[in-house]
């Protein structure tokens, strides 16, 4: 009877692991590219004219929802990041989705919601530098530079041909670029090559 090797532990890869190099060659001190990947995300639909809702929301999550559009709401590691009047992502480091949903599930019960784990559905791009907002306009239709835009801003829009969730996390400037991860490869090109200008300016 053949034997067969014990496979012990399955190791995670992110999607642009094997462009981990790339991007640090073509970062510089004027932007920065890197993958943020690994987090929880959660799609959130309720009725947020409910107290009941918000409140069970509140609750398990910490803090409150954000109800104005394209505005996001933090704390510590935990995002909550606003895409309709009844939808939100919930976005909680590595693992923690797992017992935040029945969490959820359970102060939300006799309630109309929906709750969906979709942490595999998206990987982040992070970008950071004083060069940030040229790069992402080369890209973006939307103007994201600070007379419109600020920390706590979010957007669902295209960079270049890919759909893409713009959350600006920092002051720095930072930003979060979560896509899917079919783009991943294709939106971490397009950023690159729209960071080439800035290569040559740490020589």
């Amino acid at each position: 009877m053949a034997e067969y090797p014990v496979v012990s532990e399955i190791s995670r890869r992110s999607s642009l692991a094997h462009l981990k190099t790339l991007m640090e060659n073509g970062s510089s001190s004027r932007v920065e590219l890197r993958e943020e990947p690994f987090w929880g995300q959660i799609n959130l639909r309720g009725n947020p004219e409910n107290p009941e809702f918000l409140s069970a929301v509140q609750g398990v999550l910490g803090f409150d929802l954000p109800l104005q559009p394209n505005s996001t709401r933090r704390v510590g590691r935990r995002m909550a990041l606003w895409l309709g009047p009844d939808e939100w992502m919930l976005v909680v480091p590595d693992g923690e989705e797992i017992a935040l949903i029945p969490s959820l599930r359970a102060a939300l019960d006799g309630q109309h919601i929906s709750l969906v784990d979709v942490s595999d559905n998206r990987t982040v791009l992070v970008l950071t530098g004083p060069a940030v907002w040229t790069v992402l306009n080369k890209g973006c239709s939307l103007d994201l530079a600070p007379v419109s835009w600020s920390k706590g801003r979010c957007a669902q829009t295209l960079y270049g041909r890919a759909q893409v969730l713009i959350a600006q996390t920092g002051d720095e400037p930072q930003f979060k670029l979560f896509v899917r991860t079919s783009f991943a490869d294709y939106l971490m090109r397009f950023l690159l090559d729209a960071m080439r200008e800035f290569e040559d300016m740490d020589a």
